[in-house]
């Protein structure tokens, strides 16, 4: 999987924020993509052919090295398409559900853990899961998927811009054109969902269990 890395960034953020130093422009840069990935939820991954074992509620996702899951945007078992559901309304509705085995009807985010979920009732049979999640950058990311760093490269850029003109001790502080890249960001979020959301735009990558 090709990956572009944010200091490819420096030249345009150097442009505005002058004497920049690169571990400063690294650090804001991955903030503003984990930023535009939690709430545009645009970093879209396509699972498949992730084993499901019996009476293993639990199940971690393969996902792309250095990233972290933002949510399950849809996910199938065996083609059956499971309902999201929370830990706190399952304990209203079926306290013993932790003990439940059958055939899975539903997925909840496991809280133990990053990258996996939880299948509500546990599997009684193997299967199959699929599905389209959503993910971000992992804290000490260096990099992106070149196809992300063309489609948003812009729109992290004035993500970065408004954090790093936003700092008061930095030389290149400016409060006035950090608060326009700011809204230059958050204008763009909605496109950005829009695209992610889109059917005619190609899932980029499909992710098969045992590796990338």
């Amino acid at each position: 999987m090709a990956e572009v890395e944010f200091r490819e960034l420096a030249s345009e953020v150097l442009s505005v924020a002058a004497a920049c130093p690169m571990p400063t422009i690294i650090r804001n840069a991955r903030n503003a993509a984990r930023e535009l990935a939690d709430r545009a939820e645009c970093f879209r991954f396509t699972i498949s052919e992730q084993p499901v074992f019996p009476g293993e509620s639990s199940v971690e996702l393969t996902l792309p090295c250095d990233t972290v899951l933002v949510r399950p945007v849809v996910l199938s078992l065996d083609g059956t398409r499971l309902a999201p559901r929370s830990p706190t309304l399952l304990d209203v509705d079926d306290s013993g559900w932790r003990s439940a085995i059958g055939t899975p009807k539903m997925y909840l985010r496991d809280q133990n853990t990053l990258n996996s979920v939880l299948l509500y009732p546990a599997p009684e049979a193997s299967g199959s899961l699929s599905g389209e999640v959503a993910v971000k950058p992992s804290r000490d990311a260096v990099a992106l998927d070149e196809v992300y760093m063309d489609r948003f490269q812009y729109i992290i850029v004035d993500g970065t811009l408004a954090r790093l003109l936003a700092i008061p001790s930095a030389p290149w502080f400016n409060s006035q054109i950090a608060a326009y890249h700011r809204n230059l960001f958050e204008a763009s979020l909605d496109d950005a969902r829009r695209t992610a959301d889109s059917d005619d735009v190609p899932k980029l990558r499909k992710l098969v269990y045992g590796g990338l």
